[in-house]
């Protein structure tokens, strides 16, 4: 400790300052003193720390949360406002397009104009089309030759040299064939295929059934004609594609009663009544580049394009 006299340092066991000669005793009770008068010292507790960083940081997440909330509001009210402006302008498209045909006069002839291969083309009222050329006398012609299919008997067809399976199979395609005559060997031949015969059998079957695979062509092309817009190298190219041969298809394309001016006038009518009522419209030059690209004659789209003029 020290001398509250003269400041000395004073040792632990000293009675006196060695200095000054003042007792221990008494800077003790000096010191006792001293500390009894002194004010007590405030402890100050620390203020806590300010939440207003945390508050500024959740109000600017939240502020830019709300903003894309308003953003997307306004575009989906855009969105909804032109999607409902399309569909208004598409209604009112088709609204001027809108047959006036009446079920009395849906299907009545609207007129009869002659093809140069002199054949009596047919345009009819049509409520669902407004008018269109009347094609679908080709699947009346088409029942009349599914009628006229003929094929092997079962007698005729056990008396085949082929294997028990081969037989069956030639059965089968014949029952097939009388229950829809409208295959292609490609196809009767994959059907049997999936009935569980081999390929070799189905082929068996094909190839012995006695069916006349041309005449099976000219029943498809039929279903071509009455469907409308369909030029003599399309149908052909169908044909193909539905797995008759070359020349099989080219005798179904060929038919003697098949006029292709009546499916340039099927297209011309499209063009001119039908589609604006779904919202295409066909100019001139749109009409008379679809007929090319379809590849009809040249003669064929000639006609077509004169009657295309002379349509209302």
């Amino acid at each position: 400790m020290k001398c509250t006299a003269c400041g000395a340092e004073v040792k632990k066991d000293s009675k006196f300052c060695t200095s000054c000669g003042k007792p221990v005793e008494e800077m003790k009770k000096e010191e006792t003193s001293t500390a009894a008068t002194q004010p007590a010292q405030v402890v100050e507790t620390p203020k806590k720390k300010s939440n207003k960083t945390l508050w500024i940081v959740l109000g600017i997440v939240g502020g830019v949360i709300l903003l894309f909330i308003i953003l997307a509001v306004v575009l989906f009210a855009l969105f909804v406002g032109r999607v409902r402006g399309t569909i208004e302008d598409t209604i009112d498209e088709v609204e001027k397009y809108e047959p006036t045909i009446n079920d009395k006069d849906d299907g009545k002839v609207y007129k009869t104009i002659t093809a140069p291969s002199g054949k009596k083309i047919k345009i009819i009222n049509d409520s669902s089309y407004i008018k269109k050329v009347d094609t679908t006398y080709y699947y009346d012609e088409q029942e009349k030759l599914e009628d006229k299919v003929s094929v092997k008997s079962e007698k005729e067809i056990e008396k085949l040299s082929g294997t028990e399976k081969e037989i069956d199979a030639t059965k089968k395609a014949v029952e097939f064939v009388e229950r829809y005559p409208r295959y292609s060997a490609k196809e009767l031949s994959e059907k049997l295929v999936g009935e569980g015969f081999t390929q070799a059998e189905a082929d068996y079957a094909v190839k012995n059934a006695g069916i006349d695979w041309k005449e099976m062509a000219l029943i498809y092309a039929h279903s071509y004609m009455a469907a409308g817009g369909f030029s003599k190298k399309e149908v052909a190219e169908m044909l193909v594609f539905s797995g008759f041969t070359e020349e099989e298809a080219e005798y179904g394309a060929n038919y003697k009663t098949f006029d292709f001016y009546e499916q340039v006038a099927y297209d011309v009518v499209f063009f001119k009544y039908t589609s604006p009522k779904y919202g295409s419209t066909y100019s001139r030059e749109d009409a008379e580049r679809m007929l090319k690209y379809d590849e009809y004659t040249d003669k064929e789209v000639e006609f077509g394009m004169k009657l295309f003029d002379e349509l209302d």
